[in-house]
C-alpha cells in the first residue's frame, strides 16, 4: 500500500563497479528480496541451506515474517549490498564468517555508521560507535601480534590456520583462529596461559562488542564459518559444501527443537532478529474449533449415543471441518464422558485423546488438556 521507490540513478552509490556488477546479474532470489523488509544475507549458499532448514525445524516462517534468505557469494560484497537495500527503503540483516570482524572494519562500519549504532552505544557509555568498534579491534589486533605464541598451541589446528594461504600474511589467518578459539572457548580455559589476565580481557570485550553488534542487525559466527557447526555431516571442499550442507540438514531436521536451539545459536539469533511474525500454535489454532463442536455434543449425548450418531450430529453443524477429530461416547462409574482424539496426521497437539465428563465445563477441560492456561 505504500508508493514505489524510485532511487535517482546519478547518485554516487551507482558509480560503484561493485554495486554495477550486482545490478547486472540480479536472480529471481534477489528479486524476492525487494519485497520484505528485513533480508538475511548470507556468504553462499551453504549458509542459505542450513538457514532455510533452521527456519523450517523452529517454525521461525521467515518469508512470513517479512525476510528472506539472500546468498551475496562472498563478504566482499556484503557493504555494498547492504547499501543498497538501505537505499530501497530495506532494513537488511547480515549473518557473516569470522573474518568479516578479524581481518578489517570495512564490514561492520557499514552497522557502526549510523544514528542507530551510536544512539546504542551511549546507552552502552560509549560517545562514538565507530570508535568504540576500532578501539575492541586494534586492541585485538595487538595482542594477537604479541602474544601468539601464548594459544599457538591451541589455535595450530584450527580450520582458519590449517588451510591458511601461505602466500599470505598470516597475520590474518593468526587473528582468524585465535578469535574463534577465543569464542568457543570459557573463561575457565584461558586460567592455565601465559596474559591470561589480558586474553580475558580481550575476549570480554569482544564479546561486548559482538552483542552490539547483533542490536544493529550484523551478526557474526564466533565459530568461524558454516560448516564449524555441522555436527551431522564432515567439512568437505569447497565444491561439495552444499552436498555437506545438505547431510547436515537431514541430521538437524531430526534433532531436538531444544538441542537445535542450543547448537545453532549463533546462526538462529540472527533469523529471529529477521522474524518479526508470532509462532504458530497448533493447539491455539483447533481450540476454538475443538470447543464449538464439543460443546454441543456434550448437551445431546448419553450412554446410548453411538458414534455414527455423534459423527452425522457434527456433519450437520460443522460439516467437513469436524472429520478433523474422532468423537466416541465412554460410560464409566455411571458417568458419560464424550471421548475426543485427532483424525489428523499433520498436526502435531498435545493433549489427546481427551475425556470430558458431561456436565463439566468444557472450556476448561480443553484448555488444561491443550496446555493453553
Amino acid at each position: 500500500m505504500k508508493e514505489p521507490i524510485q532511487i535517482d540513478p546519478t547518485i554516487s552509490e551507482f558509480q560503484n563497479r561493485k554495486l554495477q556488477a550486482l545490478l547486472t546479474r540480479l536472480g529471481q532470489e534477489h528479486k524476492l528480496a525487494l519485497f520484505c523488509h528485513t533480508p538475511l544475507l548470507v556468504e553462499g549458499p551453504s549458509d542459505e541451506i542450513i538457514c532455510s532448514a533452521l527456519s523450517r525445524k523452529l517454525g521461525l516462517n521467515l518469508e512470513a515474517a517479512g525476510s528472506q534468505i539472500l546468498p551475496v557469494t562472498g563478504k566482499g560484497q556484503f557493504a555494498i549490498v547492504v547499501k543498497l537495500f538501505r537505499l530501497i527503503g530495506k532494513v537488511p540483516a547480515l549473518l557473516a564468517d569470522a573474518d568479516a570482524i578479524t581481518d578489517d572494519l570495512d564490514i561492520i562500519s557499514v552497522f557502526t555508521n549510523q544514528a542507530l549504532a551510536n544512539k546504542i552505544a551511549s546507552e552502552m557509555g560509549h560517545r562514538d560507535a565507530p570508535k568504540f568498534a576500532k578501539d575492541i579491534y586494534d586492541d585485538f589486533c595487538k595482542i594477537v601480534l604479541s602474544n601468539w605464541d601464548d594459544l599457538k598451541v591451541y589455535c595450530a589446528t584450527h580450520y582458519y590456520w590449517v588451510n591458511r594461504d601461505m602466500s599470505k600474511d598470516e597475520v590474518i589467518a593468526k587473528r582468524r583462529s585465535v578469535f574463534c578459539w577465543l569464542m568457543s572457548n570459557g573463561p575457565d580455559s584461558l586460567g592455565n596461559i601465559n596474559n591470561a589476565g589480558e586474553w580475558t580481557s580481550i575476549r570480554n570485550r569482544l564479546i561486548t562488542l559482538l552483542d552490539f553488534l547483533e542490536r544493529l542487525g550484523c551478526f557474526i559466527l564466533r565459530k568461524g564459518t558454516i560448516e564449524a557447526y555441522y555436527k551431522h555431516a564432515a567439512t568437505l571442499t569447497n565444491d561439495q559444501k552444499p552436498n555437506a550442507a545438505s547431510y547436515e540438514v537431514n541430521g538437524l531436521l531430526e534433532d531436538s527443537v531444544i538441542d537445535v536451539k542450543v547448537h545453532y545459536c549463533d546462526i538462529v539469533r540472527s533469523m529471529v532478529f529477521c522474524s518479526s511474525a508470532k509462532e504458530i500454535n497448533e493447539s491455539e489454532a483447533i481450540r476454538d474449533l475443538l470447543l464449538a463442536i464439543v460443546s454441543p455434543a456434550l448437551a445431546s449425548i448419553n450412554s446410548n449415543t453411538t458414534e455414527a450418531e455423534l459423527r452425522a450430529y457434527s456433519n450437520n453443524l460443522f460439516g467437513a471441518k469436524s472429520s478433523l477429530f474422532h468423537l466416541s461416547v465412554l460410560t464409566e462409574n455411571n458417568d458419560v464422558y464424550l471421548n475426543v482424539d485427532i483424525s489428523s496426521k499433520i498436526l502435531d497437539v498435545l493433549g489427546f485423546p481427551l475425556k470430558i465428563k458431561k456436565g463439566s465445563n468444557p472450556i476448561e477441560v480443553v484448555n488444561t488438556a491443550l496446555r493453553l492456561i
